[in-house]
């Protein structure tokens, strides 16, 4: 619901407060890096909006394709997704927009993009909903291209209590090896 989107968006722009503290960063300009897919995407987006953090968002194809692409004769993303998507690719704080794969295949694509973003960042930060499966080109992906790339991996855990989002204390790597082979 738009009130739960609402409630994760402020609860994730509290804790990306506090990563430069974590990181033992001083005088730093931190920038996200994403794409704009339905869920963690567009929560992490959106927080970035709203702490007025600048944002690069890699697509893993044109963003007209990419927002009316789908999998099994399902869109990915709903009319009113769309918009919200089209919205934050316009929004001032996306000082980037860049299409980073030319892969037939949409589960290449993905992989492609994930790996752009681990080579491009220096720090990944998942957010993942408590038990979700991995998925070719999702975020254990992305999480297992960093750890391979050397870079730090932060994870916070989403999960329901109360019809609200709550979110885990910040965890460094993977939640465990299985959750990421």
């Amino acid at each position: 619901s738009a009130a739960f989107d609402q409630q994760l968006v402020v609860a994730l722009g509290d804790r990306l407060r506090e990563l430069p503290a974590r990181l033992g960063l001083k005088q730093h300009l931190l920038c996200g890096v994403s794409q704009v897919a339905v869920g963690a995407d567009t929560v992490f987006s959106l927080a970035l909006q709203a702490l007025q953090w600048p944002q690069r968002v890699l697509l893993p194809q044109r963003a007209d394709d990419y927002l009316r692409a789908g999998h099994h004769e399902q869109a990915d993303f709903s009319p009113a997704e769309q918009a919200v998507a089209r919205a934050l690719l316009a929004a001032p704080h996306v000082i980037e927009r860049r299409v980073v794969s030319d892969a037939e295949d949409r589960s290449a694509r993905f992989e492609d993009t994930n790996l752009a973003i681990a080579r491009e960042s220096d720090v990944v930060v998942c957010l993942l909903r408590a038990g979700a499966r991995a998925r070719p080109g999702g975020t254990h992906d992305l999480m297992q291209q960093a750890m391979r790339a050397g870079k730090p991996v932060w994870t916070l855990e989403v999960t329901l209590r109360d019809g609200r989002p709550v979110l885990s204390p910040w965890m460094a790597g993977p939640r465990n090896a299985s959750a990421t082979s």
